[in-house]
């Protein structure tokens, strides 16, 4: 899993490339998101086009990512096509219900507005 950082105004874009899976994400996403956090970012979209897979690790770190938003006034915002299996995983975790989705990278950034 790579992770890549940008910004767009006031929104810290997150990338992510690769299987989000145990053994790859761990102290990586953590220190990338906590880093985020300490520079006093509160609005994110993690842009999962690029994952073909993610698994119970993987879930288990993106909402620990919510929480630790949630506690400090922010929000993450999922970018998410609907043809992808990832999007299916996020459906039948729930994860729908934790982030709102939406197809790209664009939407997910106006939806700020």
């Amino acid at each position: 899993m790579e992770l890549f950082t940008s910004k767009k105004g006031k929104v810290s874009i997150v990338s992510f490339s690769g299987r989000v899976t145990l053994g790859e994400v761990g102290d990586k996403l953590k220190d990338c998101f906590d880093g985020l956090l300490d520079a006093g970012d509160r609005r994110f979209v993690f842009n999962l086009a690029a994952v073909p897979y993610v698994d119970s690790a993987g879930v288990g770190e993106l909402v620990s990512c919510a929480k630790r938003a949630y506690e400090v006034g922010g929000v993450i915002k999922v970018a998410l096509p609907a043809d992808c299996l990832t999007h299916q995983i996020f459906l039948k975790t729930g994860l729908d219900k934790v982030f709102e989705l939406y197809p790209d990278e664009g939407a997910a950034i106006a939806s700020f507005v």
